[in-house]
């Protein structure tokens, strides 16, 4: 289990202002005109997309705003409830509960399974390689 605890150590999760800088950009949507929405000045935007860690209730706040759905984006945060709205936007947004130490054990499990089957596969090889040379 120590080793499991190590691992998780190095586990980078996701720089969440950098990925709401990437996905406004992907709209096409300005940093002017995104501050001026929201209600807030260029530089606290930008100190934003320089938060790894920034918080449901400022990217709601830019999704309500702009009119825009982030669930693509942040879908460990966002969901939409209103599946019959045909727009990107429901006003119906709710914070979801992730269980990420679940999904990091999981993850950890299938990684090592894939470690696993491959260095079989190397010996495997391996062996095929060396029979090859005896013939």
């Amino acid at each position: 289990m120590l080793v499991f605890y190590l691992n998780l150590c190095f586990v980078r999760f996701p720089h969440r202002g950098q990925i709401l800088k990437e996905t406004l950009n992907a709209f096409g949507l300005k940093t002017n005109a995104v501050a001026k929405a929201v209600g807030v000045n260029r530089v606290t935007l930008y100190t934003w997309f320089k938060d790894p860690e920034l918080g449901i209730d400022k990217i709601r706040r830019i999704s309500h705003s702009l009119k825009i759905d982030l669930s693509q984006s942040f879908p460990e945060f966002l969901v939409v409830n209103d599946p019959s709205n045909s727009s990107l936007y429901s006003n119906s947004v709710e914070k979801v509960q992730p269980d990420f130490e679940r999904q990091l054990l999981d993850l950890y499990k299938r990684y090592t399974l894939l470690l696993e089957e491959h260095q079989e596969l190397i010996r495997k090889h391996n062996s095929l390689l060396e029979k090859l040379k005896g013939n």
